[in-house]
């Protein structure tokens, strides 16, 4: 999937802070610590990566 995904290349940075918040709050459960910055950013690119748009069969011909 690697070889035919389009992964588009995101920062924290160039969200706005609404979303950039939501990736740094902490866990679902109360008493959670808050995420760090390299948390957050690892959640992002897992985000990124399962919303990516997976090519069709006439894209892979």
């Amino acid at each position: 999937m690697a070889a035919t995904s389009k992964v588009h290349h995101t920062q924290l940075q160039d969200l706005p802070k609404s979303v950039t918040n939501r990736f740094k709050k902490g866990g679902l459960r109360s008493g959670e610590p808050p995420r760090s910055s390299i948390q957050a950013q690892e959640m992002l690119l897992e985000f990124r990566l399962s919303h990516a748009k997976r090519p069709s069969r006439a894209e892979l011909i």
